[in-house]
């Protein structure tokens, strides 16, 4: 009686024989991060919905979003005390050159922005293309 399934068996067809080296290894399916819980997962739709509904993922994405938020708010804090030291430091500045606020020169406005040029028009295929400017004349 031969033993079925090796390589050495004579009955074993090129199917079998295949099958039976196909499933040596080990092969990677396509994987999902989801980077609220840092973990790796298959990407498959039911698996990735699975998770996003799950307590964890929802406890995640709620304290991401309230980081963000208390992360904009000090950052907003932080420019109005930027704002506030510059405003301290220019008042000492002009009163130690004895500059009063009346004579303390104004910002100038901002400049306009620019106005959108016209495009020049499109030669026609038909006619030929403008002659190239002619060469500078030598110095002197």
């Amino acid at each position: 009686q031969a033993r079925r399934g090796g390589p050495s068996s004579a009955r074993t067809s090129a199917a079998e024989y295949c099958s039976f080296i196909m499933t040596e290894y080990w092969k990677s399916g396509k994987m999902h991060w989801c980077p609220r819980c840092e973990v790796w997962m298959k990407d498959h739709p039911v698996i990735i919905r699975t998770h996003e509904q799950g307590k964890k993922h929802r406890e995640n994405v709620e304290a991401f979003i309230k980081d963000r938020y208390a992360s904009r708010k000090q950052r907003v804090e932080d420019e109005k005390s930027v704002q506030s030291e510059l405003e301290r430091i220019e008042q000492a500045a002009r009163a130690a050159m004895g500059i009063t606020p009346q004579d303390a020169p104004q910002a100038a406005p901002p400049p306009p922005p620019p106005q959108p040029q016209p495009l020049p028009p499109r030669a026609s295929p038909a006619t030929p293309p403008p002659p190239p400017p002619p060469p500078p004349p030598p110095p002197p």
